[in-house]
């Protein structure tokens, strides 16, 4: 069930970032709505995710594993985060440097979050990197 939330908001994030871009480059696109949707929905999948997470992880401070606690704390920062998007999405009108600053961020650390739940489940280097 985590995967699955997880999967889900990350594809949700990256769509409204990538949204953001294009109405950066093509404004008259009318996207706001869009990326309104696409933040808000991310963002309560993105609780769900790491609500789910906790669950699954245990519900403890410390971890053993590295990569868990890596994971667990940037899926928790990625949820409350996601939730500020959302906020800025709903209220940025013309001025939106804060939400693209906001998404683009979000954009990185999902992309590291990805990487992490993807260690865990394959091993380390699992994308043959090194």
């Amino acid at each position: 069930k985590h995967a699955m939330m997880a999967r889900l908001s990350i594809a949700l994030l990256l769509m409204a970032a990538f949204a953001e871009l294009m109405l950066l480059a093509r404004p008259m696109l009318g996207l706001k709505p869009t990326i309104r949707f696409l933040t808000g929905t991310g963002a309560v999948g993105a609780v769900l995710a790491a609500f789910l997470g906790w669950f699954a992880g245990g519900w403890r401070l410390n971890d053993r594993s590295e990569t868990l606690a890596l994971h667990r704390w940037n899926g928790t920062a990625i949820a409350l985060v996601s939730l500020l998007a959302w906020w800025l999405a709903g209220r940025a009108q013309d001025k939106r440097v804060s939400l693209r600053i906001v998404l683009a961020i979000l954009g990185v650390a999902l992309l590291a979050q990805g990487y992490l739940g993807g260690e865990m489940v394959f091993g380390p280097n699992h994308l043959g990197l090194q």
